[in-house]
């Protein structure tokens, strides 16, 4: 007995879960046969924005962040940021060295990759990272990165 009203239980749980199935099939059919409100025309201001982030999301991104990271391989420097210029393409690098030949290696390693070209280093300094000394360097290269 307890047995057959527990499988009726379930029976009206199953019955009540494909109601609401049905109630969610209906909606989503609902707002996909909903037409979108014709937009206007862009403006020219509006159009060059949406070209330049086109552009930096068509760039070969993983080949760029496979050389930087190859061109780290050693461990007394880091990379502590990377920006981008949408709209003239340089790139710009952040970090730290144990001192400056080593922020020159990186300069060496980061041309031979074949990824970037001009890699310049724009600014340095060196400050203290607790008690040890640490060059802080920015550099700046010039990354093509089409598809």
């Amino acid at each position: 007995m307890l047995v057959l009203r527990e499988h009726g239980q379930l029976d009206e749980r199953v019955a009540g879960e494909r109601a609401r199935l049905a109630q969610f099939r209906h909606g989503v059919a609902k707002t996909a046969s909903v037409p979108s409100p014709p937009t206007a025309p862009l403006s020219e201001g509006e159009i060059r924005p949406a070209v330049a982030v086109a552009r930096v999301l068509q760039r070969d991104w993983l080949a760029l962040f496979g050389a930087l990271e190859t061109a780290m391989a050693d461990p007394g420097v880091a990379l502590l940021s990377v920006e981008q210029d949408a709209a003239r393409g340089p790139l710009k690098l952040a970090g730290e060295a144990r001192n400056l030949p080593e922020v020159f290696a990186l300069i060496h390693r980061l041309e031979s990759g074949g990824v970037l070209r001009d890699v310049r280093l724009a600014n340095y300094d060196f400050r203290s990272s607790g008690s040890v000394q640490v060059v802080g360097f920015v550099l700046g290269a010039h990354w093509e990165g089409g598809p």
